[in-house]
């Protein structure tokens, strides 16, 4: 049974891993307030929901969801957002880590510009998860 924290650090750690970090696109916490790259870099927010309930009283699974804002040089139309989408999908969708979260499939937004960069786009990439025991 895993808690937020842990639940949080083990989705953090599949971006620190070897499969991740090939791709050479940074990923930080939405709030970071440090430097980033001027070209791409995702952002990610971890949306930890309430638990379903069974029939009986029981609780069911807990439900969240892994938010990325993917961030892309303006003028690249979907394209780039596409192989960076299909980079997490490949990291993530539809695996189960070991704190009990277990990813569902993925659904990304029509990139539009950014309206704190102009000369980045910005796209939203949702990957629901339920975690089974209790956090």
């Amino acid at each position: 049974m895993a808690t937020n924290l842990e639940l949080v650090e083990s989705i953090y750690a599949k971006f620190d891993s070897s499969d991740w970090t090939t791709q050479l696109i940074e990923a930080y916490p939405a709030d970071y307030n440090g430097d980033k790259p001027s070209n791409e870099y995702i952002t990610i927010s971890i949306i930890v929901g309430g638990s379903e309930r069974k029939y009986g009283g029981g609780k069911g699974p807990t439900n969240g969801a892994l938010v990325c804002e993917i961030f892309t040089t303006t003028g690249q139309g979907q394209s780039r957002t596409a192989v960076i989408s299909d980079a997490l999908d490949n990291l993530l969708e539809n695996t189960y880590l070991s704190t009990g979260v277990d990813f569902q499939t993925s659904f990304v937004g029509t990139p539009s510009q950014d309206t704190a960069n102009s000369a980045l786009s910005r796209a939203i990439y949702t990957l629901p998860f339920k975690t089974y025991g209790e956090i």
